[in-house]
């Protein structure tokens, strides 16, 4: 396959935009994750009521960094000695004051980060592009909320393969009739 430099760079600048946006992207988030965990911990002191208008923000940074909702079980007297539990969710209530509750959105902010973190770092490893390229189909729609589990995904990664298999092989076989093909077709 011998592409000639005319050819090769808008691939490349494709290719640079792209790493270029993971990282920037994970990069801000990352940032931005840091710096509400460090409001978070000044909010607790100061009780700042300009940091509720953050709820949403920090809610959003975490469900986008893929960090599960915690849930913690609360207890409390609902008469004649007995007691309730529940369970109930830290996202949902936050912020609070209460220091299990504290401590819960405290680790699932340090989970955000580290993941923002890898994420970044998955920019300059090329295993992570070709794994990407190899279960695009499987990517694609579990971002858009298919599981990745189901027999509609797993068909249409075969399907993918047996595409990317079957190009590829066209490809390396009769690349001058391709091109040749395409160029015709273009004005």
């Amino acid at each position: 396959m011998n592409l000639s430099t005319n050819e090769m760079v808008p691939l490349l600048y494709v290719f640079a935009g792209l790493f270029l946006l993971k990282f920037v992207i994970n990069l801000v988030r990352f940032l931005r994750t840091q710096r509400y965990l460090k409001k978070y911990k000044k909010w607790h002191s100061s009780r700042d009521e300009q940091f509720l208008e953050s709820k949403a923000q920090v809610v959003r940074l975490l469900r986008d960094a893929g960090v599960p909702d915690a849930r913690i079980s609360v207890s409390q007297h609902v008469g004649y000695g007995h007691l309730e539990v529940t369970h109930v969710s830290v996202l949902e209530n936050f912020p609070s004051l209460d220091s299990e509750m504290s401590s819960a959105v405290q680790r699932l902010m340090r989970e955000a980060i580290g993941t923002y973190r890898a994420r970044m770092l998955q920019t300059f490893n090329p295993l992570y592009w070709i794994e990407l390229l190899i279960y695009l189909p499987r990517e694609a729609l579990g971002y858009l909320g298919v599981p990745a589990e189901s027999v509609f995904v797993k068909g249409l990664q075969i399907i993918w393969w047996v595409v990317g298999l079957v190009l590829t092989t066209l490809l390396a076989l009769y690349r001058p009739e391709i091109k040749a093909l395409i160029e015709s077709w273009l004005p």
